[in-house]
């Protein structure tokens, strides 16, 4: 493989490493090898009959405080105005997420009118907690006990196999409480779907006569050892055969139906919080587009050992496996991405990430 790069998987992270570093050295060739047959990793979507924008592995929606990371996304697409919101589904009722004033109003059958009247009402429902030592201890002492039960008690189970009491604190520490009626999920200055889709965004990204893009390709050993410098966004486990054991994560399972209606569910992302409930999350693809069709998309998403590896768990014993794989990469390999590294990063950290190595290298 003649290349001066191989980059091993075409995701978020690996297409923005080639584009950055083949535009930057235009005189380097880059090769950016992925075992599925599709551009954009887990970022990856398509386009319907309907003209409905289909995320195949649930819903991504790019925000971001970094305006480095804005404009390089914006150099390969426009984004629309959309702003994402969350709902979460208790017991037939929706509920804003993160909580808020119309939720705790809807929760408890109240009409608190402000951000004084909500801290006196939490206060008195609040616990008192002495030594802060789990993520149940930190929902429970800013919001109290029924809403840990009704939001994150049975969800946080479904999504990370354990309930909040077996999570370390800083898990939950991050998680605002809001004391108007904000409704938005994220607080990121810039946020929306890319027109036109991810991975047309992709394509243009690694639109470069020094890029060349191999799909349903893994390099060989071989390959790999003679590549001047490899940036590697699989698994870091994998690469080393799993020697020192494997890093553990949440998979997902997705499940797609086409409904013959124009609406399925309130909002175009709904949390699933009862533990009655397989369901994880349920995704109407449609609302992140305004698209309007006679039809619609829905996405439904369940954790499954035998799915999609989505969620790295991060915990001191993984922790210390993974600087066992870190000390065994060679001089002319980087691991990148969330799989690379084994870590939750959502997309505009790994842009930054990867935009960063590029300069290095460079």
């Amino acid at each position: 493989m003649d290349a001066d790069v191989l980059v091993i998987g075409a995701g978020f992270s690996g297409l923005t490493f080639a584009r950055a570093y083949a535009q930057a050295q235009p005189s380097k060739r880059v090769v950016v090898c992925e075992r599925r047959d599709q551009l954009g990793g887990n970022c990856h979507d398509y386009e319907t009959e309907d003209g409905i924008i289909v995320q195949r592995y649930g819903p991504h929606i790019f925000h971001t405080d970094d305006k480095r990371a804005w404009d390089f996304m914006n150099s390969f697409t426009s984004f629309n105005g959309y702003e994402h919101r969350v709902i979460a589904k208790y017991r037939g009722v929706h509920y804003p997420v993160p909580i808020n004033l119309t939720t705790v109003n809807r929760f408890f059958g109240l009409e608190l009118s402000g951000e004084q009247e909500l801290r006196e009402f939490l206060e008195g429902k609040r616990e008192r907690v002495d030594a802060i030592k789990t993520s149940e201890d930190v929902i429970v002492s800013r919001f109290g006990r029924e809403l840990y039960d009704a939001f994150f008690k049975e969800y946080t189970k479904k999504q990370w196999g354990v309930t909040p009491d077996m999570m370390p604190p800083f898990i939950f520490e991050r998680l605002p409480l809001r004391y108007d009626d904000n409704d938005l999920y994220y607080n990121s200055r810039f946020q929306g779907m890319p027109e036109g889709g991810f991975t047309r965004a992709f394509e243009r990204m690694v639109d470069l006569p020094d890029i060349e893009v191999m799909l349903g390709r893994e390099p060989g050993k071989d390959e790999i050892e003679r590549a001047p410098m490899v940036i590697h966004t699989g698994r870091i486990d994998e690469h080393f055969s799993y020697v020192h054991g494997r890093l553990p994560y949440r998979n997902s399972r997705f499940e797609f139906q086409t409904l013959e209606t124009c609406d399925y569910q309130p909002n175009s992302v709904v949390n699933h919080t009862e533990g009655s409930v397989e369901c994880l999350r349920s995704t109407e693809y449609k609302k992140f587009y305004g698209t309007e069709a006679d039809r619609t998309v829905i996405c439904f998403e369940y954790m499954d050992d035998a799915g999609v590896n989505t969620y790295p768990v991060i915990n001191e014993d993984s922790k210390e496996t993974l600087k066992k794989y870190e000390d065994m990469v060679p001089d002319n390999m980087r691991f990148l991405g969330r799989l690379g590294r084994h870590r939750y990063l959502d997309m505009d950290k790994a842009c930054i990430e990867a935009l960063e190595l590029a300069e290095e290298l460079g």
